[in-house]
């Protein structure tokens, strides 16, 4: 690990005053150690962390390049120097090249010499602290990944049995519904059925797609534009949402300006957003009450969807979060899901699936107080052609 204060320096020579000299040349930038023998090296490396070694070549008990050889084997961080007479300098360079040695400092050098090569072997030992860290670090990314895959593959596993079993119940019971009604006394219950029918086909397209996506590693589709009619889609929005209006007995107050506007939007995607947005409103405005739905869409203008309640509203502490992606308001009190009932809160992917696709057509979504309460979200989208 690269040091965060001075380099630690052992100096091992069997001379006291070449010791006591190089301990004065760098004891103001480096924490000096002082050993007169190999023992005595060794005992100062198994105490202290030493991040630069330089001994002599010729001592009494031992060779330089022989002591080095087992600080290496042993303590495999620290750098290595050696200091050494003109006459053993083909031995040293020897070592050098077999890596026991980073370089030698021929005796008789002068002070600038020997401080220099010092201070380069300070910055050689932070280049290998620096590559070793970040080597660590890109094998917990590696471990971290390699955890994520097998979260997909578990998740894949998962949904592909969670997900279409439902959709599979509902389409089978729809379709038993379906004839029902066709009986005499069914009427009543044909609109209900239709759109039950009508949301279960789109789940179960829905759910066919998110799994082809996450099976092939890509979690977005691009939005597929094409001319829409908007009185026919927000007419569709407002068929779906119907059941939810009627339990609460609340009612959408609609306009299109103008009444015939053509729109450039991937209709299944506006369809999701809007219907979120409304859903939205449903659940967070009192029995009773009026949800505003208006689309404008005028010829050279932007495409504007306003969806208003006078319910709630919203915290001003979690506007900033509000299209975070499982963010469903700080009140763990009222984190208990549902449909349509007053106050639920789901899992807190509405409202980012709102802003992802909203800016797939390359527009933006924003929400507003209104007074004395309640919510505005308004959608701006690009020009209609």
């Amino acid at each position: 690990m690269k040091p965060s204060g001075k380099h630690s320096f052992l100096v091992v020579d069997d001379e006291p005053h070449v010791i006591d000299s190089i301990f004065d040349l760098l004891r103001r930038d480096f924490r000096v150690f002082r050993a007169g023998c190999a023992a005595e090296a060794k005992d100062v490396l198994r105490r202290e962390t030493i991040h630069i070694v330089m001994s002599d070549q010729r001592m009494p008990d031992v060779t330089g390049i022989d002591l080095l050889r087992e600080i290496k084997e042993d303590y495999p961080d620290t750098v290595r120097l050696i200091f050494t007479a003109y006459a053993d300098l083909n031995v040293v360079v020897q070592a050098i090249n077999e890596g026991q040695v980073f370089r030698y400092i021929e005796k008789g050098s002068g002070p600038d010499e020997l401080l220099s090569v010092v201070r380069q072997a300070a910055d050689y030992y932070d280049l290998l602290a620096e590559r070793k860290q970040l080597i660590s670090e890109l094998q917990q990314a590696n471990v971290a990944l390699r955890k994520a895959n097998e979260l997909k593959a578990a998740f894949l596993d998962v949904a592909s049995h969670e997900l279409n079993t439902p959709v599979t119940i509902i389409m089978g019971m729809s379709e038993l519904a379906q004839e029902q009604v066709e009986q005499p006394g069914g009427e009543p219950f044909r609109s209900f059925v239709s759109v039950v029918r009508s949301g279960a086909r789109r789940l179960e397209h829905l759910v066919a797609n998110m799994l082809k996506l996450l099976q092939a590693g890509s979690f977005e589709s691009g939005a597929e534009l094409a001319p829409v009619n908007s009185r026919k889609m927000m007419d569709a929005v407002q068929s779906q949402v119907t059941p939810f209006l009627t339990r609460r007995n609340q009612t959408i107050d609609l306009r299109i300006e103008p009444e015939d506007a053509v729109i450039q939007v991937d209709r299944g995607k506006m369809h999701d957003v809007i219907v979120n947005l409304v859903m939205n409103a449903i659940k967070f405005s009192p029995d009773g009450s009026v949800i505003e739905l208006v689309a404008r869409a005028q010829p050279g203008g932007p495409i504007q969807i306003e969806v208003s309640d006078m319910g709630v509203g919203v915290c001003e502490r979690d506007v900033p979060h509000i299209f975070d992606p499982f963010f469903s308001t700080f009140d763990t009190l009222h984190h208990s899901s549902g449909s349509f009932e007053y106050g639920k809160r789901g899992l807190g992917m509405g409202l980012a699936i709102v802003k992802k696709f909203v800016e797939m057509h390359g527009g933006t979504v924003r929400v507003t107080a209104r007074q004395p309460h309640g919510t505005s979200f308004l959608i701006e989208m690009p020009a209609c052609s």
